[in-house]
């Protein structure tokens, strides 16, 4: 089931950021980061820290950080 659930977050934040590069003029693009991580808590807090609206999951084997944010203007 988590595996599952891991694929979904993956797939609804790929298209997220797919979403992002078809908005309309003045809306903000969405960005997608990732990086090692080791837990849940920390990647979130580190995404949120680090990048505007940042919104992050640590997911897969080995654990990645996905990280979606408003792209800079």
């Amino acid at each position: 089931m988590a595996r599952l659930s891991s694929c979904l977050f993956l797939v609804l934040l790929f298209l997220a950021a797919a979403k992002g590069g078809l908005c309309q003029a003045g809306e903000p693009k969405q960005c997608i980061i990732s990086w090692d991580c080791q837990g849940n808590t920390a990647c979130k807090v580190e995404c949120r820290t680090n990048y505007r609206r940042g919104r992050g999951f640590c997911t897969g084997s080995p654990r990645a950080c996905l990280c979606a944010y408003l792209c800079p203007p």
